[in-house]
Protein backbone atom coordinates (compact mmCIF):
# COMPACT_ATOMS: atom_id res chain seq x y z
CA UNK A 1 0.00 0.00 0.00
CA UNK A 2 1.20 3.76 -0.37
CA UNK A 3 2.30 4.56 2.66
CA UNK A 4 0.70 8.62 3.44
CA UNK A 5 -2.94 7.14 2.02
CA UNK A 6 -2.91 4.07 4.45
CA UNK A 7 -1.51 5.52 7.87
CA UNK A 8 -4.79 7.83 8.29
CA UNK A 9 -6.61 4.30 8.31
CA UNK A 10 -4.09 3.36 10.58
CA UNK A 11 -4.04 6.52 13.03
CA UNK A 12 -7.86 5.73 13.05
CA UNK A 13 -8.07 2.83 14.79
CA UNK A 14 -5.08 3.50 17.28
CA UNK A 15 -4.36 6.15 19.98
CA UNK A 16 -0.57 5.50 21.19
CA UNK A 17 1.56 4.12 18.25
CA UNK A 18 3.62 6.28 16.16
CA UNK A 19 3.53 6.36 12.92
CA UNK A 20 5.59 6.80 9.66
CA UNK A 21 7.70 5.54 7.46
CA UNK A 22 10.97 3.83 7.18
CA UNK A 23 11.86 5.59 4.88
CA UNK A 24 9.94 7.15 1.74
CA UNK A 25 11.76 8.16 -1.30
CA UNK A 26 12.72 12.01 -1.43
CA UNK A 27 12.72 11.46 -5.30
CA UNK A 28 9.15 10.28 -5.61
CA UNK A 29 6.81 12.87 -3.93
CA UNK A 30 7.06 16.90 -4.51
CA UNK A 31 8.97 17.94 -0.55
CA UNK A 32 6.26 20.55 -0.29
CA UNK A 33 3.77 18.28 -0.53
CA UNK A 34 5.74 15.81 1.72
CA UNK A 35 5.37 18.81 4.47
CA UNK A 36 2.06 19.26 3.75
CA UNK A 37 1.13 15.53 4.30
CA UNK A 38 3.10 15.00 7.52
CA UNK A 39 1.71 18.07 8.82
CA UNK A 40 -1.92 16.39 7.95
CA UNK A 41 -0.96 13.07 8.92
CA UNK A 42 0.27 14.62 12.77
CA UNK A 43 -2.79 16.48 12.96
CA UNK A 44 -5.07 13.43 12.29
CA UNK A 45 -2.93 11.08 14.73
CA UNK A 46 -3.01 13.49 17.57
CA UNK A 47 0.25 14.43 17.32
CA UNK A 48 2.05 10.53 16.99
CA UNK A 49 3.74 11.34 13.06
CA UNK A 50 7.28 10.77 12.51
CA UNK A 51 8.78 11.54 8.56
CA UNK A 52 11.47 8.94 7.59
CA UNK A 53 12.93 9.99 4.25
CA UNK A 54 16.25 9.12 2.59
CA UNK A 55 17.81 9.82 -0.80
CA UNK A 56 16.27 6.69 -2.21
CA UNK A 57 18.75 4.03 -3.27
CA UNK A 58 16.52 1.10 -5.11
CA UNK A 59 17.37 1.48 -8.62
CA UNK A 60 14.77 -1.22 -9.59
CA UNK A 61 11.98 0.69 -8.07
CA UNK A 62 12.75 4.15 -9.79
CA UNK A 63 12.90 2.58 -13.03
CA UNK A 64 9.77 1.02 -12.86
CA UNK A 65 8.04 3.80 -11.45
CA UNK A 66 9.33 6.01 -14.32
CA UNK A 67 11.43 8.32 -12.55
CA UNK A 68 14.92 7.59 -14.35
CA UNK A 69 17.46 7.11 -11.42
CA UNK A 70 19.81 10.29 -11.18
CA UNK A 71 23.63 9.70 -9.90
CA UNK A 72 24.34 9.36 -6.36
CA UNK A 73 25.04 13.31 -5.75
CA UNK A 74 22.07 14.64 -7.65
CA UNK A 75 19.85 12.35 -5.08
CA UNK A 76 21.36 13.64 -2.31
CA UNK A 77 21.73 17.22 -3.06
CA UNK A 78 17.96 16.50 -4.17
CA UNK A 79 17.24 14.76 -0.83
CA UNK A 80 19.03 18.21 0.96
CA UNK A 81 17.07 20.48 -1.15
CA UNK A 82 13.56 18.56 -0.22
CA UNK A 83 15.05 18.91 3.87
CA UNK A 84 15.51 22.52 2.91
CA UNK A 85 11.84 22.63 1.98
CA UNK A 86 10.16 20.47 4.41
CA UNK A 87 11.61 22.43 7.73
CA UNK A 88 11.23 25.65 6.14
CA UNK A 89 7.55 24.23 5.47
CA UNK A 90 7.20 22.93 9.18
CA UNK A 91 8.60 26.17 10.70
CA UNK A 92 6.27 29.12 11.24
CA UNK A 93 5.14 31.67 8.56
CA UNK A 94 5.29 31.58 5.22
CA UNK A 95 8.37 29.62 3.62
CA UNK A 96 10.47 30.76 0.71
CA UNK A 97 13.78 28.85 -0.79
CA UNK A 98 15.44 28.41 -3.96
CA UNK A 99 17.13 25.32 -4.52
CA UNK A 100 18.62 23.35 -7.83
CA UNK A 101 16.28 20.74 -7.15
CA UNK A 102 13.18 21.93 -5.13
CA UNK A 103 11.86 25.83 -4.30
CA UNK A 104 9.12 27.01 -2.50
CA UNK A 105 7.84 31.03 -2.81
CA UNK A 106 6.08 32.20 0.26
CA UNK A 107 4.43 28.99 0.70
CA UNK A 108 1.86 28.57 3.28
CA UNK A 109 1.41 24.66 5.46
CA UNK A 110 -1.26 25.49 8.20
CA UNK A 111 -1.96 23.65 9.90
CA UNK A 112 1.23 22.63 11.09
CA UNK A 113 1.06 19.40 12.74
CA UNK A 114 0.53 19.20 16.61
CA UNK A 115 4.30 17.98 17.77
CA UNK A 116 6.60 20.88 18.94
CA UNK A 117 8.88 22.47 17.53
CA UNK A 118 7.44 20.06 14.31
CA UNK A 119 6.87 16.37 14.07
CA UNK A 120 10.72 14.25 14.07
CA UNK A 121 12.61 13.57 10.77
CA UNK A 122 14.08 10.44 10.82
CA UNK A 123 16.90 10.59 7.97
CA UNK A 124 17.39 7.58 6.76
CA UNK A 125 20.95 6.01 4.89
CA UNK A 126 24.18 4.93 5.77
CA UNK A 127 26.64 7.63 3.47
CA UNK A 128 29.38 8.73 6.71
CA UNK A 129 29.86 12.03 4.18
CA UNK A 130 26.96 13.52 2.69
CA UNK A 131 23.52 11.42 4.49
CA UNK A 132 24.88 11.74 7.81
CA UNK A 133 25.75 15.39 7.57
CA UNK A 134 22.34 15.68 6.34
CA UNK A 135 21.03 14.26 9.19
CA UNK A 136 23.19 16.13 11.67
CA UNK A 137 21.45 19.20 10.54
CA UNK A 138 18.00 18.35 9.90
CA UNK A 139 16.80 15.24 11.48
CA UNK A 140 15.68 14.12 15.32
CA UNK A 141 17.36 10.83 13.78
CA UNK A 142 19.36 8.58 11.67
CA UNK A 143 18.26 5.35 10.94
CA UNK A 144 21.27 3.32 9.37
CA UNK A 145 20.58 0.70 7.36
CA UNK A 146 21.32 -3.47 6.78
CA UNK A 147 24.06 -3.18 9.01
CA UNK A 148 25.38 -4.87 12.05
CA UNK A 149 24.55 -3.30 15.90
CA UNK A 150 28.38 -4.22 15.95
CA UNK A 151 29.39 -2.18 12.59
CA UNK A 152 26.85 1.16 13.73
CA UNK A 153 28.56 0.85 17.36
CA UNK A 154 32.17 0.97 15.43
CA UNK A 155 30.47 3.96 13.46
CA UNK A 156 29.26 6.19 16.27
CA UNK A 157 32.36 8.56 16.48
CA UNK A 158 31.31 9.90 12.83
CA UNK A 159 27.96 10.09 13.58
CA UNK A 160 29.13 11.70 16.63
CA UNK A 161 31.45 13.60 14.70
CA UNK A 162 28.83 14.85 12.22
CA UNK A 163 26.87 16.84 14.77
CA UNK A 164 29.75 18.29 16.44
CA UNK A 165 30.72 19.86 13.21
CA UNK A 166 27.61 22.07 13.00
CA UNK A 167 28.12 22.43 16.89
CA UNK A 168 25.24 20.36 17.88
CA UNK A 169 25.37 18.13 20.46
CA UNK A 170 25.90 14.74 19.23
CA UNK A 171 22.95 13.25 21.82
CA UNK A 172 20.39 15.03 20.26
CA UNK A 173 20.01 12.67 16.77
CA UNK A 174 18.69 9.41 17.70
CA UNK A 175 20.79 6.60 15.81
CA UNK A 176 17.91 3.71 14.77
CA UNK A 177 19.22 0.37 12.91
CA UNK A 178 17.62 -0.82 9.95
CA UNK A 179 17.72 -4.44 10.05
CA UNK A 180 17.23 -7.68 7.82
CA UNK A 181 17.04 -11.03 9.78
CA UNK A 182 19.25 -13.13 7.69
CA UNK A 183 17.43 -16.30 8.25
CA UNK A 184 13.78 -15.35 7.69
CA UNK A 185 14.49 -12.55 5.17
CA UNK A 186 12.24 -10.24 7.10
CA UNK A 187 12.85 -6.53 8.59
CA UNK A 188 13.32 -5.03 11.46
CA UNK A 189 14.47 -1.76 13.42
CA UNK A 190 16.31 -1.47 16.90
CA UNK A 191 16.78 2.02 18.27
CA UNK A 192 20.48 2.38 19.47
CA UNK A 193 20.52 4.92 21.81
Amino acid sequence: FESFTTLPSIAGVTTRVRLGHMVVCNGFRNPALVAKLASTLDVASSGRFELGIGAGWKKDEWLAYGYGFPPTPDRLAALRDGLEVITRMFAPGRSTFDGRFASVADAVNVPKGIQLPRPPIIVGGNGHDVTWRLAARFADELNVVFVSPEEVAEEMPIIRSRCEEIGRDPDTLRVSLYCRDEDSQEAGQARVD
